[in-house]
């Protein structure tokens, strides 16, 4: 192995371990919210019941943090479930006025405290992200110009 690809193979390593560390973080915060959810669908009447849900999506790299409202509808009989994403802006934050009158007062106040914190999170892993691809470019390019050099018409006579 080359001696630039060891130091390359160990901050991918540590890359993959950040993102890692903010998956198990923010996995637990989304199974508290999901635990929170569920305590009010056995507790409180179904008008108190939200639709307010978070999910974690992997990616090719990292992983994606989105919210969605659900709307229930009856069709054939059967109820089904369709959900609709809310956008994130440009400062990586959800602004939850898009849906603010669907949703339950509980839900917005337990998803704003969550949010800023997810917010966080996204910015550091748009970082991670970039450090990431920059390091396969360098890469690229360190492999490209190894192989410049070994051509025999660019060595010494």
């Amino acid at each position: 192995m080359q001696p630039h690809i060891d130091w390359i193979a160990f901050i991918r390593e540590e890359l993959a371990l950040e993102v890692e560390r903010h998956y198990d973080r923010t996995r637990i915060q989304v199974d508290e919210f999901w635990a929170a959810h569920h305590r009010i669908r056995q507790q409180g009447p179904a008008s108190n019941w939200g639709n307010l849900g978070v999910r974690l999506r992997p990616r090719r790299f990292v992983f994606s943090i989105e919210w969605f409202v659900n709307r229930f509808a009856k069709v054939r009989g059967e109820t089904k479930v369709f959900s609709h994403a809310l956008r994130i802006s440009k400062n990586r934050a959800v602004d939850f006025r898009q849906a603010e009158s669907k949703l339950k007062s509980w839900e917005l106040s337990y998803a704003g405290e969550l949010e800023a914190d997810f917010a966080e999170t996204r910015r550091m892993l748009d970082e991670l992200l970039a450090i990431h691809l920059r390091l396969g470019i360098y890469e690229r390019r360190v492999t490209d110009f190894d192989n410049y050099l070994k051509q025999p018409t660019h060595l010494p006579r």
